[in-house]
């Protein structure tokens, strides 16, 4: 008896960039529950696409990662205008095009549908938390740990990663299985891109040596200090 075939590779991308926007709506409604009980007056459609938006001082860091990339492409100093509709487009598309992409890279068919999300989910935040405290160690922030959660979470952040992107064998099994050669081919090719991309903008566009981190403060500046305070601030 032949095994029922799953979705194709383009409905495993569609069904993970609903997953995304489904998950990303539910963030920014518990991000909203908090904004209002610690005062906010904007309704949630305003709040939700950047109403208050009205030039790059007021863009948060998708859009300010935005300015960025048009900075780049453009070759010159994208106006205030843009600022709202670039916050928007660069807010939804991470959440849905990291879902588009692992709903399009994982296996047809899994006995763990679960697991899938959930390994990845640490991936992203404990490798982030470790950067951060690294780059950024005096930023302020509610929740602070001791020096020992920093290597804890890098080993935990490798180990997920592992499981995310290796996924051969009986770690594939455990991670919920990722499809044939072909999703291996494709998810290795993305990646490659990546990298090809990230290096013809450092020595093409920016005419650099390759190097990995870029300078950045490591205090927030007054404005960023005052939205820090305030959303530190309990409800």
């Amino acid at each position: 008896m032949s095994k029922a075939r799953g979705p194709g590779l383009v409905g495993r991308a569609v069904r993970g960039a609903i997953a995304g926007a489904v998950g990303l709506a539910a963030m920014d409604l518990l991000l909203y529950s908090r904004y209002r009980r610690g005062g906010g007056k904007d309704p949630l459609l305003r709040w939700e696409f950047a109403g208050g938006v009205l030039g790059w001082a007021d863009a948060s860091a998708p859009g300010q990662l935005g300015q960025k990339v048009e900075r780049a492409v453009t070759r010159r100093e994208p106006p205030d205008r843009w600022a709202r509709t670039t916050t928007n487009v660069v807010h939804w598309a991470t959440g849905i095009g990291w879902a588009a992409q692992y709903g399009a890279l994982a296996g047809r068919s899994s006995s763990h549908p679960v697991l899938r999300g959930l390994v990845l989910g640490p991936v992203v935040w404990l490798s982030g938390y470790v950067i951060l405290r690294r780059t950024r160690p005096d930023w302020p922030r509610p929740i602070k740990l001791g020096a020992i959660w920093t290597p804890i979470a890098a080993i935990l952040a490798v180990w997920c990663g592992i499981l995310t992107v290796v996924g051969f064998g009986w770690m594939q099994v455990a991670a919920g299985g990722y499809g044939d050669t072909k999703e291996k081919i494709i998810g290795v090719s993305v990646l490659v891109i990546g990298i090809l991309l990230f290096l013809f903008r450092r020595i093409v566009q920016d005419k650099e040596s390759p190097h990995w981190r870029e300078d950045v403060p490591t205090m927030p500046d007054a404005r960023e200090m005052a939205l820090l305070q305030e959303e530190m601030r309990p409800a």
